[in-house]
């Protein structure tokens, strides 16, 4: 259901569709009169958009919509006489006028049902409309496009698809109005795409909370000694900066979420004794954070090679004796465990973790082929694991950034990771699960 502010501003819009469309039938010398008439006409055309919208929002369709919103506003007429002479002649002025009112209805029934999206999959609204402050012979000023649903996969092909849409057909922020930039998500509210090509959350008239392409929020800072940080136009990762006598610094690690590089913070100011705080920055480098390896302390009831660390964000403490294992290949994707596997469990809280595996050629490559990990998303409750389709998406925008040539081979894995009373995380060799595989074509 619309709040009260955007149920008014919806009104308005469809009934401003509606003089658009009456004015462009008018000839020139009649087109003051009308535009006077809408204007007078316009509080009773809104109230009776109002009811449209209220009768889509509440599941009504079609005729019986139309019926609905008709009889509620006879109604509010007749709810509005002061008097008994009043009341007959609103009632009187409603029978005159029914089969114009009914056509009215159902040209703002169709401009509101045009505005559902569908049901299933993700879309983006898509639609042009003349800018008032320039002249009827400028092309912004004349440039009308109906609104369509763009079918889509993920957020950023909906910047890309909104950006191909705003330069093709030449427009101006002011065309750029209405459901232009909506992005739907199985019919409902997911975010909105404004004419500078930033991502915001939900669909509300002056949004406050921008999202990244992935569609993860980005994080606000504010900053008591040097004022509010700058949020680059392209935000490609993030970085934890500390805060050590009022200034702000960080290194040059950077993340591809806001979450990975707010448990890197975590960790850093766990250990830093002269940092007084932590926060998360958005960034226009690329992410360039490797998992880094630790070896193991000498264990006399398990294998040295069964267990991995990982300091995230920290670097490796020396090791004297384990070596890293090594994995059999069958056919680049698939993997068998290594001999003497033993399946041990080590102690603390068991999170997911999932990661990219891609095997083959990709940017300027040509003959040798590469092997590439890359982390989705760490530190997942078990409990809530994310859904396949989103990581079959993220995966796929992963390995789009990579540039990969055609037989590319990857996979999604789904690694089980212990999180350990001092922060570290440990994992056994191999256990994990394949959850997808492709092939790029």
């Amino acid at each position: 259901m619309a709040d009260t502010d955007e149920l008014k501003r919806l009104a308005a819009d469809y009934v401003g569709e509606l003089r658009d469309k009456n004015l462009a039938q008018t000839t020139q010398d009649k087109q003051a009169a009308i535009t006077r008439y809408w204007e007078e006409r316009g509080p009773m055309f809104r109230s009776l958009a109002q009811l449209v919208i209220a009768a889509l929002d509440d599941g009504k369709e079609g005729e019986d919509a139309i019926r609905w919103a008709l009889d509620q506003f006879r109604q509010k007429v007749i709810a509005a006489a002061q008097t008994d002479s009043q009341r007959g002649a609103f009632a009187s002025w409603l029978v005159q006028r029914k089969e114009f009112l009914r056509r009215i209805t159902v040209q703002l029934w169709t401009s509101a049902a045009r505005a559902v999206p569908p049901p299933y999959g993700i879309y983006v609204a898509l639609e042009a409309h003349p800018n008032p402050d320039f002249a009827p012979s400028t092309r912004q000023g004349s440039v009308s496009i109906p609104l369509v649903w763009k079918s889509i996969e993920n957020l950023s092909q909906a910047v890309d698809v909104v950006d191909d849409f705003i330069v093709k057909n030449q427009l101006g922020s002011g065309n750029f109005v209405r459901f232009a930039g909506r992005v739907a998500k199985d019919k409902k509210p997911w975010a909105q795409i404004s004419y500078n090509r930033r991502v915001w959350e939900g669909w509300h008239w002056n949004p406050s909370q921008e999202l990244d392409r992935n569609g993860y929020r980005i994080p606000s800072v504010e900053v008591a000694a040097t004022g509010t940080t700058q949020i680059p136009e392209a935000v490609n990762s993030y970085k934890a900066e500390m805060e050590v006598g009022n200034a702000w610094s960080s290194n040059q690690r950077r993340y591809a979420t806001a979450k990975e590089a707010d448990e890197a913070g975590k960790d850093l100011y766990r250990r830093w004794t002269s940092a007084e705080d932590y926060r998360v920055v958005p960034s226009s480098d690329p992410p360039n954070v490797e998992p880094v390896i630790n070896q193991p302390e000498e264990d006399s009831e398990r294998s040295e090679a069964q267990i991995l660390f990982f300091h995230v964000g920290d670097k490796p403490k020396p090791a004297e004796t384990a070596q890293t294992p090594r994995v059999a290949e069958t056919d680049g994707l698939s993997r068998t465990k290594p001999e003497g596997y033993r399946g041990h469990q080590p102690p603390g809280e068991q999170i997911y973790r999932y990661t990219v595996l891609a095997i083959g050629l990709w940017g300027r490559a040509r003959k040798e082929s590469r092997v590439e990990r890359i982390v989705l998303a760490q530190r997942v409750d078990p409990k809530q694991p994310w859904p396949l389709d989103r990581l079959v998406v993220m995966g796929r925008n992963k390995v789009a950034e990579l540039k990969p040539k055609p037989g590319l081979k990857w996979r999604i894995e789904q690694e089980i990771w212990y999180v350990q009373p001092d922060g570290t995380e440990q994992t056994v060799l191999n256990e994990g699960t394949v959850l997808h595989t492709e092939i790029v074509k």
